[in-house]
Parts: C-alpha cells; structure tokens; sequence
C-alpha cells in the first residue's frame, strides 16, 4: 500500500506512470491543465477507482490524478497486469465494470456542464458524491457526511465560477436544501435535493454499487487484501419518466426545458 497525502499528485499530467493504481480508501481526482493555467476537473474517485489503466506503450499520463484528501492506493506495474488477469479471469471482467462505471460518469459529468443549469450543476454534483459515498440514498434531514471538496473544486469540475458556485451553495442553503461548510455536506431536505437536481430515485441508484456476493451469494468472498475490491456498478438505470419514453423538443431552441415539463418523479 503508498500513502498519498491530501494535496499531492498520485501522478501529474504528462508525466510517466508504469503503474495502475487502484484506490482503496480516501477521495481523489482528474484533471486537465490548458497551456493558459486553467484546469478542469474531469471526475472525483473514491474506494474502487482505478487509475492509470493504458496500454504499454502509452508512455506519459494524458492528465494528472491528486489526492483530495489522505489516500491509500495499491499498485500494480502495468507489465504484470494481463499475467494477472490471465492467473483470475474474473478480474479482467472488474476492470470492465469499473470502466464502464467511469464512463458513465463522464458522461453524466459531460451532460451537466453541456445542458443543465448552474444550480442543477451543483445539486447534481453533491447529490452524486453523496450516494456514492454513503452508498445509500440521501434519507433523513439533517444527514451530514465529510466532503473535502471546496467551491474552486465545485468549479472547476462544472465549469462554473467560484463566484457563481458560492452564490448557488447560498441559494440552496437559503432555500433549505443544504449546506456545505468546513468539508462537512449536511442535506437538509433530501426530495429538494433531488428536485434541484432533477434526479429520481431510479437515476441515483446507478451511483450505489453491489457486491459480487449480491449478484451470486455462492461465490466465496475474496481475501481482505485482495488487489480489487468485491464490489461492483449496479446496473445502469434507464431515467424515464414515468409518462413514457423521453421525447425531443420540437422547438428550435433544444437548450431550453419544454413548457410544461416536470423533472424526474422520485418514487
């Protein structure tokens, strides 16, 4: 196991990186620096995350990953990884799980900065971090969990900012949904966050993940120290309304919400 500490670079953007790291405990991030300073981050990881994963022969990082708060990782050198996954095929189907879960998320992430305003931007965002932290669904007033994020990290990962971040987090403070402060998220009113969001229960469940023991009680568990952790992505989830499938706006203008249209029903 490495110790990384809060603040510091598992690898920068460019550099060399003969490993792939996988994250067992802490929170992380990627990001893209332009030639001009500005940075943008591209997704927040925490306990699964799998970072490095390119063939041989790329031989430099095309963006850097850092240390949010103090992290554990495990490595293992990018040369040894197929004799691995040749030793235990299920692994090879991990990774895959694991890809697919960080492009999903990528997508989203992609769909918030393209299409969703800066208050669904942000309520997303921490509605997301939330569920994935917790592994559960946002339940009770009041629910308050560590988040060592702040509104330059908000920022940069919604293209927003840090002004138009501050003045979003205040709105939804004053409009009693939550607060985040000193590193601590407390969610005042779990459906406002979810209207804010424009989220269903549906949509957030493909932020909780499932063990393989859920998916087949039989299999054995694997050994606390195993190189990948016993859990996977649940199934993605289809985010129709409950009315049936989601239609295009006939309107010229596709930027804007349909008159008449109702965010996601959470059940």
């Amino acid at each position: 196991m490495r110790v990384v500490r809060a603040g510091t670079d598992l690898f920068g953007q460019g550099e060399n990186c003969d490993d792939v790291y996988n994250l067992h405990t802490g929170w992380m991030f990627t990001y893209l620096i332009l030639e001009d300073g500005r940075r943008q981050i591209l997704s927040f990881g925490l306990c699964g995350g799998l970072y490095g994963l390119f063939p041989e022969q790329v031989a430099t990082m095309p963006y850097g990953c850092q240390a949010l708060s103090d992290v554990t990782v495990c490595a293992v050198p990018r040369k040894h990884l197929l004799r691995l996954i040749q030793q235990k095929p299920e692994m090879g189907l991990q990774l895959a799980w694991l890809g697919k879960r960080d492009e999903m998320l990528l997508y989203e992430h992609l769909t918030s900065i393209g299409r969703r305003s800066a208050r669904e931007r942000v309520a997303y965002l921490l509605l997301e971090l939330f569920c994935r932290a917790q592994q559960r669904l946002p339940q009770a007033r009041g629910e308050v969990i560590g988040l060592p994020l702040n509104q330059a990290h908000i920022a940069d990962a919604m293209g927003l900012t840090s002004i138009h971040v501050s003045r979003t987090l205040k709105a939804l403070r004053e409009d009693g949904i939550l607060q985040l402060r000193d590193g601590l998220l407390e969610i005042f009113d779990p459906e406002g966050l979810f209207e804010a969001a424009v989220m269903d229960v549906d949509g957030a469940s493909q932020w909780i993940e499932v063990s393989d023991e859920t998916l087949d009680p039989s299999s054995p568990r694997p050994p606390a120290e195993s190189w990948l952790p016993a859990r996977m992505p649940a199934a993605i989830r289809s985010r129709v309304p409950h009315g049936g499938p989601i239609g295009l706006p006939s309107s010229a203008n596709a930027n804007s919400r349909a008159a008449g249209s109702q965010p996601y029903v959470r059940r």
